[in-house]
């Protein structure tokens, strides 16, 4: 939903399911909330295990 920076939380504000898509699967949403960026994340990329601390 909107840029993210590196060590910012991720929360309901700043993500989102879009389908279709290449990332997470939404199942996986409750798993990352609250947990921090490991890098920079621009808005609409696709989510993936490697930028989730």
């Amino acid at each position: 939903m909107k840029d993210i920076k590196k060590g910012e939380k991720f929360t309901q504000e700043n993500i989102r399911s879009i389908r279709p898509g290449y990332g997470l699967e939404p199942k996986h949403l409750p798993k990352i909330m609250e947990k921090t960026a490991r890098k920079n994340i621009k808005r609409g990329m696709p989510l993936n295990w490697n930028v989730i601390e």
